[in-house]
């Protein structure tokens, strides 16, 4: 489960994060969605300390259920920015 993953393998990976998700755009179908999320990633590696900047991508789907919105499916996509 995602929460077993955060918990077992990030956290313990991490000594610091900051993470924003923003710029989404949903799709409504009915009673599916899709979205596509942009996200930043600052993290301390344990035992590092400098921080290093992730970018990527979420792109989810969702279904409507008599509970509401959940998640069917989540991609994460990273991303090299551009460099110049």
């Amino acid at each position: 489960s995602l929460k077993a993953f955060l918990a077992d393998v990030i956290s313990p990976a991490f000594a610091w994060g900051f993470h924003t998700a923003h710029n989404p755009r949903i799709e409504v179908f009915g009673n599916e969605a899709t979205a596509e999320w942009d996200f930043t990633a600052d993290v301390v590696a344990t035992g590092a300390s400098a921080p290093v900047r992730f970018y990527g991508r979420y792109v989810d789907h969702y279904v409507k259920t008599p509970h509401g919105w959940k998640f069917e499916a989540v991609f994460l996509n990273f991303e090299t920015p551009p460099v110049q």
